[in-house]
């Protein structure tokens, strides 16, 4: 089982937001609450610490801990068939992702370029 953490930027101090944060030995008031949120987890789930994976998905921020955390845990608890498939299925995901990027930013560039302009 993996425990997903979520909204892990909400936690105290809440204006701080300066990923990458090291819960294993924490060196700031924020990772020592990201700490703290999982620990409380692991002990109310009975689970291990390294089961659960604290990521940040909030829209206006850049996702946290989704590929350096939550993917290489999945792909650990995966069989090998199922490595292939989710293999396979990351690299879809990563060119949409890619694309998606690339056209936000061209839209971007084209507003700046419209204003600029004005």
């Amino acid at each position: 089982m993996i425990i997903v953490v979520t909204h892990c930027d909400r936690l105290r101090p809440v204006r701080e937001w300066n990923p990458l944060y090291n819960i294993q030995q924490p060196d700031s008031a924020k990772a020592h609450s990201i700490r703290q949120a999982c620990d409380a987890l692991a002990q109310d789930l009975s689970l291990p610490l390294d089961c659960i994976v604290p990521v940040c998905l909030a829209p206006e921020k850049p996702a946290y801990n989704i590929e350096d955390g939550l993917m290489p845990l999945i792909y650990e608890h995966l069989n090998a068939a199922q490595r292939v498939r989710y293999l396979r299925c990351l690299r879809q995901q990563q060119a949409e992702s890619y694309w998606w990027q690339w056209r936000k930013q061209a839209l971007q560039a084209g507003q700046l370029i419209f204003n600029i302009g004005k």
